[in-house]
């Protein structure tokens, strides 16, 4: 980089607002570019899931002007003893919704950017005690600068991996179908048939703001409708969510992002996929079927017909996202990670903060080694009571205010 290198802060929701081209226009030129960076997935995320003791922490970094990097962050406030603790996340980190989160920095000026973001960081200490950068990918360039840098400020670091789940895929519908198990392969076959020659089938994808309300309520009450016969809450049950996906789905519409794809089966819906294009890939964040249709696999069928219009249409990995499990297997998922890093100043109150509740977790691990297994097998069905019951507390509630539809 030639100039010198400027930070600046905004936490006003107004200029939020206005920086969806500038920032959408960094995204595509770094090498972060992911659908859970763009301006719409953030702006929708913070609108709906913003808290009280939360402001916007959005660091710019120009070059004469120039915008080279975004570090798209909010700051919480949470009281600590006699103090406060303020933590720095990542846009949309905190409720489980998003991956693959970063920086957006122009490819090729990282190093540069994140050591100017540091360097405004260190300069502003009293901002800030921790920060928690969510959801990375394993092979982003950007976590050898990272941990570079936090060592070179004797800043504590720490970092936990997980994995994620996506399917490459291949040129034609056939030669993936054949590249899964045999026993799988022969069921999602035979479901499918049998749904098509006993029942009028029609796969579906929304395409116009008219039908994007219906359709997604229709997503929302079938996925509850699901979980709730199984004893869970459901995703749904959370109406900031309802009103994340509302106004997301909206936003990726006028981009030709959204896929809320639908299996209607005599008219009626039975199943919807969530999910969005970007890059030549296809991310399924969500999905909903009716248990009464289960015997049917509306839902299996459902993910086959996605998978054969991405394969047609020349898209080259299918994501699942969050954490790998037999059924993705079954599906020919592998898998690829992500890290979680803690990075922390080293004071007194921050020390106390990040570690007694390591040191509590290790206690009660130890502490259960001690207890007889009935004991806690006597535990485990009293929680289980109290939030079956805290649950179907929550869901008359619901249906009282007429939120239940």
């Amino acid at each position: 980089m030639k100039g010198e290198l400027t930070v600046r802060v905004f936490n006003q929701e107004e200029y939020f607002t206005g920086m969806r081209e500038r920032w959408n226009t960094l995204l595509r030129h770094s090498a972060a570019d992911t659908i859970f960076l763009s301006w719409e997935w953030c702006w929708s995320w913070w609108k709906n899931f913003k808290q009280p003791n939360q402001v916007l922490f959005i660091l710019e970094v120009t070059e004469e002007d120039k915008l080279k990097g975004i570090a798209p962050f909010y700051i919480t406030t949470i009281p600590y003893l006699k103090s406060q603790i303020r933590r720095i996340d990542f846009i949309s980190f905190g409720t489980v919704d998003a991956e693959y989160l970063d920086f957006i920095i122009e490819k090729g000026n990282e190093r540069p950017v994140l050591k100017a973001v540091f360097d405004y960081l260190l300069d502003h200490q009293g901002e800030w005690n921790f920060i928690y950068l969510g959801e990375i990918p394993e092979n982003a360039v950007t976590i050898p600068i990272l941990k570079e840098l936090a060592s070179a400020h004797h800043l504590s670091i720490r970092s936990h991996r997980h994995d994620c789940a996506y399917v490459p895929l291949p040129d034609n519908f056939d030669t993936y179908i054949n590249s899964m198990g045999y026993n799988f392969r022969k069921k999602l076959r035979h479901f499918t048939k049998r749904l098509e020659k006993g029942h009028t089938v029609e796969f579906i994808r929304t395409q116009s703001p008219e039908n994007l309300q219906t359709d997604l309520e229709s997503l929302f009450r079938l996925h509850q409708k699901h979980w709730q016969s199984e004893h869970f809450e459901g995703s749904f049950l959370n109406q900031q969510r309802r009103g994340f996906y509302h106004d997301m789905a909206g936003l990726f519409m006028e981009n030709d992002w959204l896929r809320l794809y639908s299996l209607r089966v005599d008219g009626q819906y039975t199943a919807h996929q969530y999910a969005f294009e970007y890059n030549n890939k296809l991310f399924a964040l969500q999905d909903g079927y009716d248990p009464d249709w289960g015997d049917k696999r509306v839902a299996r069928v459902l993910r086959g017909y996605v998978f054969k219009q991405c394969i047609e249409k020349g898209l080259y990995e299918y994501d699942f996202l969050r954490e790998i499990s037999d059924h993705k297997r079954n599906w020919e998922a592998i898998e690829k990670y992500s890290i979680d890093f803690t990075i922390g100043r080293t004071n007194f109150t921050t020390r106390m903060y990040l570690n007694v509740p390591v040191y509590v977790k290790q206690f009660r691990k130890g502490l259960r080694k001690l207890i007889p297994v009935q004991v806690m097998n006597l535990r485990s069905r009293i929680k289980e009571r109290r939030a079956l019951k805290s649950l179907e507390e929550k869901i008359q509630q619901q249906e009282q205010t007429g939120d239940g539809h």
